[in-house]
Protein backbone atom coordinates (compact mmCIF):
# COMPACT_ATOMS: atom_id res chain seq x y z
CA UNK A 1 0.00 0.00 0.00
CA UNK A 2 1.38 3.45 -0.56
CA UNK A 3 1.45 6.20 1.89
CA UNK A 4 1.58 9.01 -0.29
CA UNK A 5 1.72 11.94 2.57
CA UNK A 6 4.12 10.11 4.83
CA UNK A 7 1.58 10.64 7.58
CA UNK A 8 -0.49 7.43 7.48
CA UNK A 9 2.06 4.88 8.00
CA UNK A 10 -0.43 3.11 10.31
CA UNK A 11 -3.23 2.91 8.02
CA UNK A 12 -0.96 2.11 5.42
CA UNK A 13 0.23 -0.64 6.85
CA UNK A 14 -3.12 -2.29 8.09
CA UNK A 15 -4.43 -1.87 4.81
CA UNK A 16 -1.62 -3.97 3.46
CA UNK A 17 -2.38 -6.57 6.22
CA UNK A 18 -6.11 -7.03 5.04
CA UNK A 19 -4.73 -7.30 1.48
CA UNK A 20 -3.12 -10.02 2.68
CA UNK A 21 -5.66 -11.88 4.49
CA UNK A 22 -7.62 -11.91 1.47
CA UNK A 23 -9.64 -8.55 3.05
CA UNK A 24 -10.46 -10.21 6.47
CA UNK A 25 -10.31 -7.21 8.42
CA UNK A 26 -10.39 -9.74 11.65
CA UNK A 27 -8.13 -11.63 10.13
CA UNK A 28 -5.25 -9.05 9.75
CA UNK A 29 -6.16 -7.21 13.04
CA UNK A 30 -5.22 -9.98 15.10
CA UNK A 31 -1.68 -10.60 13.11
CA UNK A 32 1.25 -10.28 15.53
CA UNK A 33 4.31 -8.60 14.21
CA UNK A 34 7.58 -10.45 13.81
CA UNK A 35 5.32 -13.47 14.18
CA UNK A 36 2.75 -13.48 11.76
CA UNK A 37 3.78 -11.34 8.86
CA UNK A 38 7.23 -9.44 7.53
CA UNK A 39 7.04 -5.68 6.85
CA UNK A 40 9.34 -3.54 4.63
CA UNK A 41 8.70 -0.42 3.32
CA UNK A 42 10.39 1.86 0.23
CA UNK A 43 10.55 5.85 -0.45
CA UNK A 44 8.06 6.23 -2.74
CA UNK A 45 8.19 8.89 -5.41
CA UNK A 46 4.55 9.95 -6.66
CA UNK A 47 4.87 12.56 -9.67
CA UNK A 48 7.25 9.24 -11.36
CA UNK A 49 6.19 5.90 -9.95
CA UNK A 50 9.18 4.83 -8.80
CA UNK A 51 9.59 2.63 -5.57
CA UNK A 52 13.53 2.21 -4.75
CA UNK A 53 15.97 3.95 -2.50
CA UNK A 54 16.32 7.29 -4.26
CA UNK A 55 17.23 10.33 -1.47
CA UNK A 56 15.83 13.50 -1.70
CA UNK A 57 16.56 14.47 1.70
CA UNK A 58 15.62 12.21 4.97
CA UNK A 59 12.72 12.91 6.75
CA UNK A 60 10.10 9.97 8.43
CA UNK A 61 7.40 11.89 7.01
CA UNK A 62 8.53 11.12 3.32
CA UNK A 63 5.71 9.15 1.06
CA UNK A 64 6.39 5.38 1.39
CA UNK A 65 5.18 1.81 0.06
CA UNK A 66 4.50 -0.69 2.20
CA UNK A 67 4.45 -4.45 1.71
CA UNK A 68 3.64 -7.13 4.06
CA UNK A 69 4.35 -10.83 3.69
CA UNK A 70 2.72 -13.25 5.75
CA UNK A 71 4.66 -16.02 7.27
CA UNK A 72 4.55 -20.15 6.96
CA UNK A 73 2.14 -21.51 9.96
CA UNK A 74 4.30 -24.17 11.22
Amino acid sequence: MIDETGHSGGQALLDAQAVACDGDLDAALALASGEDYEVETRPYQGPINTVGRQRHGHSYMQPKVWFVKLKENK
